[in-house]
């Protein structure tokens, strides 16, 4: 057992991944884990054990708005709460649409808070899609003049994921260890405290930009 969120993820095996997903959803029965995901393939059948088995789903759709609002009125008529729907509109990599899966998430998040509730869900992100990237896998034999792998696919996935964190992805999925961890220093300092010495030299008065020598 343990003290953190529970997601269940699946291979990209269609046939293999809902065969999967009813054992696991059944032996976790009320424990609230999040099914990771449905889609356009399979959501006529992970949903409903989902619904079934008290779980989260994930519902995952590529970089189209209609089809995640479709997508998220199908859950609510299989009978899926509200509270147990997560969005997955897709997250391109830096230098390969990330621009486009930007603006999704930004439009998905504004059209929530000015009250369409049919985008008013949390919104996840694959950022491990950053490794998709040549410039985060390719080797230092390959490419020396870009520098160590080590650094570069840490590095592209935080990219990933603090962009999109700006225009409301809640959650990341990381891969690399190191781009979790930085990803989550970096977030939390959304919410920590200013430091006094910061107010000293007027951080606040931001709107006349006086700041104090």
């Amino acid at each position: 057992a343990v003290d953190v969120p529970v997601i269940i993820g699946c291979s990209g095996n269609k046939e293999k991944d809902v065969e999967m997903f009813k054992a696991t959803a059944a032996a976790t029965e009320s424990e609230v884990l999040m099914l990771s995901a449905a889609d356009k393939a399979t959501w006529e059948e992970v949903i409903p054990l989902a619904v079934k088995y008290d779980h989260n789903c994930l519902l995952w759709t590529s970089l189209d708005l209609n089809n995640q609002i479709k997508m998220n009125k199908d859950a609510l008529e299989l009978g899926l709460p509200r509270n147990r729907i997560v969005m997955d509109p897709t997250c391109a990599t830096l230098g390969y649409g990330m621009e486009y899966s930007f603006s999704i998430y930004q439009r998905m998040r504004i059209a929530g808070l000015l009250g369409e509730t049919d985008l008013a869900y949390p919104i996840s992100g694959g950022t491990t899609n950053a490794w998709g990237a040549r410039e985060a896998w390719m080797s230092e034999k390959q490419a020396p003049q870009w520098g160590k792998r080590a650094y570069r696919g840490p590095i592209w996935e935080i990219i990933n994921a603090l962009s999109l964190s700006l225009v409301g992805l809640d959650l990341a999925m990381c891969f690399h260890p190191v781009a979790a961890k930085h990803v989550k220093d970096i977030t939390k300092q959304f919410f920590a405290e200013i430091p006094k010495v910061m107010e000293d030299k007027g951080y606040y008065d931001w709107v006349s930009a006086r700041i104090k020598h």
